[in-house]
């Protein structure tokens, strides 16, 4: 369990964090959070035994990496947006409304879509 945990961690995107970061002063710990990761992991690859966290396991280790694929860009976009709202507040929280709103006025015909289908479907103009 403590592998998957350990091959999950990302320094680089944790320093990324790091670098988008205003709070200076909170920069010190999450250096020292990043070499606690890398002297936990080679500690943990010394007790066992293994080159690599999950060699055994290669299935698992090819399921995280194939994630971490798609889940790297989703932390620059969250650093970015993170950014952007502690800079521009209010246009964010009017452009979250806004896509919020668009997204209820889709669901809403969607569903008009669909239920109108189904009574044409049930009316037997639908059935072949």
């Amino acid at each position: 369990m403590p592998a998957i945990v350990y091959l999950n961690a990302d320094p680089q995107i944790a320093a990324y964090y790091d670098e988008k970061r205003e709070r200076r002063h909170l920069l010190g710990l999450g250096k020292q959070l990043r070499e606690q990761l890398n002297v936990d992991t080679a500690l943990l690859l010394q007790l066992i035994d293994r080159p690599e966290l999950m060699t055994s396991e290669a299935w698992i280790r090819e399921s995280i990496m194939l994630r971490n694929t798609y889940v790297k860009p989703l932390h620059i976009l969250q650093v970015e947006l993170m950014k952007r709202v502690r800079h521009a507040a209010e246009t964010v929280k009017d452009n979250i409304k806004r896509a919020v709103g668009n997204h209820r006025r889709y669901r809403r015909q969607h569903t008009q879509l669909l239920l109108s289908g189904r009574r044409e479907w049930s009316s037997g103009i639908g059935c072949g």
